[in-house]
């Protein structure tokens, strides 16, 4: 009697065993969170002269860019930072709880701040104008209606707006240039980017981005 109470006692506790086993190898299977006091930089290559570039961030590479390339979003200590890319280099104080794109473009190195989202309910959408156009806005596809209005030239804009699936085209500020997106699924409490490029034959495309944040590198 006493073996069937032992071996029923073991059976019972397998499967707590089991998950108890199965937690502990879960643990290495997810980013770890930014500590508290931590920056936030990402990396655009906006040049269509350079090829593929190693980004640099006092003193830490990460993974090569090639033109039209942008990348999660990495975590440092707040303060100031050196950063090199294509051997251009630029140094900014960055501050806790805030986020950063360092662009590359027309061979130099210039850091915009990004809008981060506040309200939960909301999607945050941003365009960045990386083109010799004074003047960009993003606008519904079907009816004109504006988003982001006349973003200048190697500046951006953002704003929150509904969740939902959304046609979008860039335009200039006379309607020459007008450029088309791919359908986009904007979800709540997530960043998106459109980014205008300008290649080295002068011709703009654009890449829409979801934001990612990468705190293992």
């Amino acid at each position: 009697m006493t073996h069937l109470k032992t071996l029923f006692l073991a059976l019972c506790l397998l499967p707590l065993i089991s998950l108890q086993a199965f937690a502990g190898d879960d643990e290495g299977l997810y980013a770890p969170p930014a500590p508290d006091g931590s920056t936030f930089f990402r990396f655009v290559q906006a040049d269509g002269n350079a090829d593929a570039v190693i980004p640099q961030a006092g003193g830490k590479s990460y993974d090569a860019l090639a033109f039209e390339g942008v990348s999660a979003y990495f975590v440092m200590p707040e303060g100031t930072l050196n950063f090199t890319m294509n051997e251009a280099t630029s140094s900014e104080e960055l501050k806790a709880d805030h986020y950063y794109s360092v662009i590359l473009s027309a061979g130099a190195l210039h850091i915009l701040e990004d809008q981060k989202i506040e309200n939960i309910q909301k999607s945050l959408i941003g365009l960045y104008n990386l083109t010799d156009q004074d003047t960009l806005s993003l606008k519904t596809a079907d009816k004109g209606i504006a988003i982001i209005e006349d973003v200048a030239s190697s500046q951006n804009g953002a704003r929150e707006i509904n969740a939902l699936k959304i046609d979008l085209e860039v335009v200039n500020a006379d309607d020459s240039v007008k450029k088309a997106l791919e359908p986009l699924v904007l979800e709540r409490t997530q960043a998106f980017s459109v980014f205008a490029f300008q290649n080295a034959a002068g011709e703009i495309t654009l890449k829409s981005v979801k934001a990612e944040t990468d705190t293992t590198k």
